[in-house]
């Protein structure tokens, strides 16, 4: 099973399954525009961990715009990486 993190803006969705982060997502898209929320889906990245490679990866999307995948991010000043399992990059703070 494959957890999958999502970040539209300040937001972090974690979903074990593509599918459910899309829904999480539809969902996101719904509730925002009904209360006049923007999302910026160009600082909306995905990142999966897990084992499926992360070229079979599908698109997935926020307010009909697609959110790019890769494989490292910066989250509150920690770098996560993608990989089989949870991974954090310390190596900047040596």
């Amino acid at each position: 099973m494959s957890v999958v993190l999502c970040l539209p803006g300040d937001l972090i969705l974690i979903s074990t399954s593509i599918i459910n982060l899309q829904c999480m997502l539809d969902i996101c898209s719904n509730i925002g525009n009904q209360l006049g929320i923007l999302f910026n889906t160009k600082k909306s990245k995905c990142l999966h961990f897990g084992t499926v490679l992360s070229n079979d990866l599908p698109i997935l999307f926020l307010n009909d715009l697609a959110i790019e995948w890769t494989d490292k991010m910066k989250y509150l000043g920690v770098w996560l990486k993608s990989s089989i399992h949870f991974d954090i990059d310390i190596s900047e703070y040596r």
